[in-house]
């Protein structure tokens, strides 16, 4: 575990829009970039509806992208070409898109999340919407 992460297990699910996303474990959600763990719900899982393949796609272009930027410099032109993609998904990228909602249902706004392979995720709160 990181240090100056708290040892408290938090369990939200991940929506963009009403669309859910799935189920993230992380610890020490509290602090400013948080991470965690992404359990995609079923229908990411195996996309059917156009909506669903779209988010799935930017989601797989996202972790792309972090993987290439992990490669410093050696993949520069695989990397401008799918960051060139995903600015088509401008929609994505939109505040109060996404959200995290706890056990509680307490629904909070998050930054674009980053999906960085292996089922590892990132993101920030929106402001004001960080937990206490």
């Amino acid at each position: 575990m990181p240090l100056g992460t708290s040892c408290e297990l938090m369990t939200y699910r991940l929506y963009f829009g009403e669309l859910e996303v799935g189920q993230i474990e992380s610890y020490g959600a509290e602090a400013p970039s948080c991470s965690g763990k992404l359990l995609y719900c079923d229908a990411l899982a195996r996309p059917s509806s156009p909506e669903v393949k779209l988010l799935r796609e930017f989601i797989r272009l996202s972790e792309d992208s972090a993987r290439l930027t992990m490669l410093n410099g050696v993949a520069d032109a695989a990397l401008a070409k799918v960051n060139g993609r995903l600015t088509l998904f401008g929609a994505y990228f939109a505040p109060k898109a996404w959200a995290l909602v706890d056990g509680a249902g307490k629904r909070r706004s998050i930054l674009t999340p980053l999906f960085c392979g292996r089922n590892d995720i990132s993101w920030r709160w929106e402001e004001g919407d960080r937990p206490a």
